[in-house]
């Protein structure tokens, strides 16, 4: 009586809190934390050794890169010097150009593709807008913009590239040009046609008028433009000492800034380690206490589940029979069993596993009732397929899997039957 009554206990205890399972599980779990739990020790020393190496190769790094921009340093003042002389110069030769009279017409040969685009947009600008000024002063402004912009129009059915002068705010730009040259879109050739032919048709309108010589103009407008670009070279290179001399200070205090941070990093990472060592062995020590405690534990767990054993296997098979009774020939939902979550779950896995169960779209079938189901309809005769699935309601799916299983199993056999099948008892 008494042992009847511990089996009885022990039903009761292992429906609503474990299964065979379970207790395994619980086994493994505590095998991986021990496990968990000294890897975690091993890479924390591995961790503290690398923050140690790649500190020390930080402060070899900063040491060598203090070492490298005190060479560029070196070097940029000899650049300086050499910047300076040649600045000097080249001021001398600039005082030495002279001014060259407009002597020769517009048309004058030149090699436009030797020409610097810069150069040649400011001559074009320069030439298109004193033609435009002189246009003016002869018809008035508001004919004078309806003329340019005619002219633009006419040029643009005859020559490509006119898209690149702009008539913006009663002047042409040319900034285009200069782009379009510099990225290869179009040959400074092409474009120098193309302002012949607007200066041209201009002069359509201006009886007598000269244009400025253009070839004097690029001679004079290069040398304004290299004075021009040496000004603001040596203004460059006034603010580069300037700059460079405040980077060498502030590379100077960084450089002190540095020292005294890894010192003082360097000292309080030794304070560190040592409280993490402290730490770690008091942890260490505080683990194996505890693995020691977890063992104990582990092994009377064994023993306590080598003398259930037996009884669990009982309850087990009770409990799936009790489950497989529960639900009914037409299926169930699987939230409309009412086990704990863990029991149903051991069960529909044995259950697919051993054919017994069937879950399709989250309704679970028994395999053997679902069989006395299709035999009942078979009856002492005969029956379709499309009769066995409009009486049972059972999806193809499943209807199919357990047809294929019973004509294995030697319970009916198949005959087609039309463009359909017949199924019969055995």
């Amino acid at each position: 009586m008494e042992l009847e009554e511990k089996i009885k206990k022990v039903e009761e205890s292992v429906k609503n809190r474990a299964t065979t399972a379970m207790l395994s599980e619980m086994r493994k779990d505590l095998e991986m934390k021990i496990d968990s739990l000294r890897e975690e020790i091993e890479s924390i020393r591995r961790e503290e050794e690398e923050r140690l190496r790649d500190l020390e190769m930080k402060i070899d790094g900063i040491r060598n890169e203090v070492k490298a921009l005190n060479l560029k340093r070196e070097n940029v003042d000899k650049d300086l010097d050499e910047l300076r002389r040649y600045l000097m110069r080249y001021e001398k030769l600039s005082r030495r150009v002279r001014n060259i009279e407009e002597i020769m017409g517009v048309e004058e040969e030149i090699d436009v593709n030797k020409i610097p685009p810069s150069i040649l947009r400011l001559v074009y600008q320069y030439t298109l807008n004193d033609a435009i000024a002189m246009l003016r002063k002869y018809v008035g402004p508001s004919e004078a913009e309806r003329i340019i912009v005619e002219v633009l129009q006419d040029v643009r059915t005859k020559t490509s590239g006119t898209e690149l002068f702009k008539f913006k705010d009663g002047k042409i730009e040319a900034r285009d040009v200069e782009k379009a040259i510099k990225k290869r879109l179009i040959s400074p050739k092409q474009i120098h046609l193309t302002y012949v032919e607007i200066i041209n048709k201009i002069k359509e309108y201006l009886p007598g008028y000269i244009p400025k010589n253009f070839a004097s103009l690029l001679r004079t407008k290069g040398q304004e433009y290299a004075i021009e670009t040496s000004t603001e070279n040596r203004i460059r290179v006034e603010m580069l000492e300037r700059n460079f001399d405040r980077i060498r200070s502030e590379m100077a205090y960084q450089e002190n800034v540095i020292r005294e941070d890894i010192s003082e990093m360097k000292r309080m990472l030794e304070m560190d380690m040592q409280d993490m060592r402290r730490n770690f062995e008091e942890r260490f020590r505080g683990i194996e206490n505890a693995i020691d405690a977890i063992g104990e534990e582990i092994r009377k767990i064994y023993d306590l589940f080598d003398r259930l054993s037996p009884y669990l296997d009982v309850v087990r098979r009770r409990t799936y029979a009790e489950v497989e009774d529960a639900i009914p020939a037409e299926g169930v939902r699987r939230d409309e069993l009412n086990y704990p979550s863990r029991i149903l779950e051991d069960f529909l896995n044995d259950g697919i596993n051993s054919g017994r169960v069937i879950v399709v779209d989250d309704v679970v079938y028994s395999v053997p009732k679902v069989k006395d189901r299709i035999l009942d309809i078979i009856g002492d005769g005969s029956a379709s397929y499309s009769t066995i699935r409009k009486e049972t309601g059972y999806p193809k799916e499943l209807l199919v899997t357990v047809l294929e299983w019973m004509k294995e199993e030697g319970l009916v056999e198949e005959k087609k039957y039309g463009k359909g099948k017949k199924y019969k008892r055995r």
